[in-house]
């Protein structure tokens, strides 16, 4: 059975804590609809009840899957609320764009009720803010960064401090913040053993969507671009040729670079587009 005092805990750390809302403002929720398999209604339609007993003015958005097309519609509507929370995918696929919306965005990981309820909406989002620096400082004062794994990545390079991006990385909140700054690959070489799947980070929609690896490969790359993909003849034919969908058949990418997150690797696009994630 559910926590009661934990369930609003984590809706007061959402609404008050991460969107900073009052009663003064007014709440657009945008909830992804069930039948998709990510999002659970009820997470959405509980914080909905929530900050209406906060006095906050709340609307309840339901929206289908993401998609690429224009999204001039949804901004209209946004632009009639002061911040909108999303419990669905498409407010992840603008998390770059910071000019296109004027209002606050709070793109919500927390996909169902028992999560809400869990240490990991519960956390304080001040309290996570600062770790977030407190790791963002350790890297970007680093004199030296190498990345390893049991499978074979081994990454070596150096922060460049002239192209920091700590404080302009995305134009939405998350919640909970999950993901510290990324860094600039232009000074980073070595090997990244991808494993299991590729995957697509959210920003851009297409289908397949990712490719299952029956066996690991080596991506080779020499100060963040890809040079080469190294493993079994079959997979990393297939591996080139979702590659060449993604890159080219979407984005028109003309190079790779690489952004190096805590415990993870997940090669981007100059043009931010999503590749591969590990």
């Amino acid at each position: 059975m559910l926590n009661s005092k934990s369930l609003k805990k984590g809706s007061e750390n959402l609404l008050i804590n991460c969107a900073n809302l009052s009663s003064s403002d007014k709440l657009l929720i945008i909830s992804e609809d069930k039948k998709f398999q990510w999002y659970d209604n009820d997470v959405a339609l509980y914080l909905y009840k929530e900050a209406k007993n906060f006095g906050i003015r709340s609307e309840f958005l339901n929206v289908g899957e993401p998609d690429n097309e224009n999204k001039d519609q949804l901004k209209s509507i946004m632009s009639n609320f002061d911040c909108t929370i999303f419990f669905a995918r498409m407010g992840d696929q603008d998390r770059f764009e910071k000019n296109f919306f004027k209002t606050k965005r709070v793109m919500s990981y927390i996909k169902n009720i028992k999560s809400l309820a869990s240490s990991f909406a519960c956390v304080n989002h001040l309290a996570m803010l600062e770790i977030k620096k407190i790791i963002n400082d350790l890297i970007f004062n680093s004199h030296e960064i190498e990345i390893t794994c049991p499978l074979g990545t081994k990454v070596h390079g150096t922060v460049n401090k002239n192209k920091l991006i700590e404080d302009n990385e995305v134009g939405v909140i998350r919640f909970p913040t999950v993901v510290n700054a990324p860094v600039l690959a232009d000074n980073f070489t070595g090997e990244v053993c991808l494993s299991k799947y590729l995957t697509s980070t959210g920003s851009k929609v297409y289908k397949p969507d990712y490719l299952k690896l029956e066996d690991p490969i080596i991506v080779s790359f020499n100060k963040g671009k890809i040079e080469d993909f190294i493993g079994k003849s079959k997979q990393v034919s297939l591996v080139k040729n979702h590659y060449e969908y993604v890159s080219k058949g979407l984005y028109s990418v003309t190079t790779i670079s690489f952004a190096l997150l805590v415990n993870s690797c997940i090669p981007i696009t100059d043009a931010k587009a999503d590749i591969f994630t590990m």
